[in-house]
């Protein structure tokens, strides 16, 4: 007799978990089901950690590390794949895995440094086994996967200090992997492509005496940190709501600069857009990020510009704690005022990406600048697109066409 209580009960409960991790997508996304599986994977992660957190277990973000390694972590499982060598290695103090087909013998090879993304705080270099391995294949180039300190324990900017040491030391010493220092680049997803985009400018204004990179692949790179309210952030802050909107780039973004904000105080103003003041965002910031300077396709978002009541002395006040962040380059490649000297860049938009501006802005700089770039726009493409997990059902078509691109763009380049 208990049994039918018991399964009204547990449908209940069912129901009402499968509509906390229903995501609405927008008509034109190109993989609905895809997109949707993610993101209850990734809610039903999040719920998880936040019970956690809850429980007085893990702080959040550390609870959303501790779920989302103890899922995808599988111990690099594809070492036992058997077409590419998988080595786990240490540069100059930053633990890297090395992937080299094995298609490609013991002849130099093309090397490729990649950086992970996970908004400086979640991701490592084991729960993107899979993508590397992927990138490694299809690029026929020995792929140095760099496993970087993250937020919030070391800040900015420990990430782009561990990028640039294993960037600078592949290029000096890359024999001793079999890589062709001449044929070396670098790539990157989200925080990664921040990370890549930041090398690239770095490396291209010293006078080191290395090999230049020869190319950049960026894969919906975050870039700015000035505007949050760009089109792309207005259309698409629901699309992947469990994944990535205003709100998660917002704490995200509080871990990686080092500020404790506990209740989210600091990132509400940010997500609002109020952390600079109007006046010092036209007369300082325009010339690098604005509705202005993208297509003029992108200028006008398709929803209702969202308004927000601040005073003006919070904003201030919080511009004050950030204004050397957002204008260094080093954090916002945006931010630089000379890119002529990076390499060629590929750099990959998705059409349902709250970064898509960022990317798109990016172009348009370094199509100014003189510097040969290719801009990928996918198509019904979303966050995270080129991600490869063991649960096969859930690789993006799309992300697999942008990568395919990336690899033709990189070879085109190295006259491969």
């Amino acid at each position: 007799m208990l049994l039918k209580p018991m399964f009204v009960v547990t449908s209940l409960g069912f129901a009402v978990l499968a509509a906390y991790l229903y995501t609405p997508l927008p008509d034109g996304m190109a993989e609905p089901w895809k997109c949707q599986g993610i993101m209850a994977a990734i809610g039903l992660g999040q719920l998880v950690a936040r019970t956690l957190t809850y429980l007085g277990l893990y702080k959040f973000p550390y609870g959303i590390r501790a779920v989302m390694e103890a899922t995808l972590d599988h111990n690099y499982v594809s070492a036992t794949f058997g077409d590419v060598k998988v080595k786990k290695r240490t540069i100059e103090g930053v633990p890297v895995v090395v992937y080299r087909p094995k298609s490609l013998g013991d002849s130099p090879a093309p090397g490729l440094v990649f950086f992970h993304g996970g908004g400086f705080a979640i991701g490592c270099a084991a729960t993107y086994d899979l993508t590397a391995y992927e990138i490694a294949k299809g690029s026929r180039a020995v792929v140095v996967s760099v496993d970087y300190r993250r937020a919030p324990e070391h800040p900015f900017p420990a990430a782009a200090e561990d990028s640039l040491t294993v960037t600078r030391h592949v290029l000096r010493h890359g024999r001793n992997l079999g890589i062709d220092v001449t044929k070396v680049g670098v790539a990157g997803d989200s925080a990664g492509g921040n990370l890549a985009a930041v090398v690239s400018l770095e490396l291209s204004n010293e006078d080191s005496g290395l090999p230049p990179l020869q190319f950049q692949l960026l894969y919906y790179p975050w870039l700015q940190a000035v505007d949050f309210l760009l089109p792309s952030y207005v259309d698409n802050d629901v699309v992947a709501r469990n994944l990535f909107n205003r709100k998660s780039i917002t704490r995200l973004l509080a871990l990686y600069i080092g500020i404790e904000d506990e209740d989210n105080a600091l990132g509400t103003v940010v997500a609002s857009n109020s952390h600079v003041p109007e006046e010092i965002r036209s007369n300082l910031y325009s010339k690098y990020v604005g509705r202005h300077l993208l297509p003029e396709q992108f200028r006008k978002p398709k929803k209702e510009t969202p308004t927000f009541d601040v005073s003006e002395n919070v904003t201030m006040s919080v511009y004050t704690e950030i204004a050397d962040f957002l204008r260094d380059p080093l954090f916002s490649p945006l931010m630089a005022d000379d890119v002529s000297k990076v390499p060629p860049a590929f750099v990959h938009v998705a059409e349902f990406d709250i970064l898509r501006d960022d990317g798109l802005l990016y172009i348009a700089k370094l199509q100014k600048a003189g510097v040969r770039v290719q801009g990928y726009f996918s198509k019904g493409g979303f966050h995270s697109e080129i991600s490869r997990t063991y649960i096969k059902w859930m690789a993006s078509n799309t992300g697999a066409m942008a990568l395919q691109k990336s690899f033709q763009f990189m070879h085109d380049v190295l006259g491969q």
